[in-house]
């Protein structure tokens, strides 16, 4: 599976879990997706073929299905 974390994650956490074999890649490292709307994120993941990670359900889960690749809603607590 080929994850987009979201722009709340550091790029220390991407580069950790690529460390450990995962195929990640944070918002953070393309600096297309900074600063960019939930839709537009989501967009780019789609195309790329990621899903997204986010804590952020507010706002990504109301987003329509065939937009994305997929979402993995984390809970925001530690």
């Amino acid at each position: 599976m080929s994850l987009l974390l979201d722009e709340m994650y550091p790029r220390r956490l991407a580069e950790q879990l690529r460390a450990a074999g995962h195929d990640v890649v944070a918002v953070v490292e393309v600096p297309d997706l900074v600063g960019r709307e939930d839709a537009e994120v989501t967009r780019w993941a789609r195309e790329t073929g990621r899903v997204v990670v986010t804590e952020n359900v507010v706002d990504y889960a109301p987003l329509d299905l065939d937009a994305h690749a997929g979402l993995l809603l984390v809970h925001g607590r530690r």
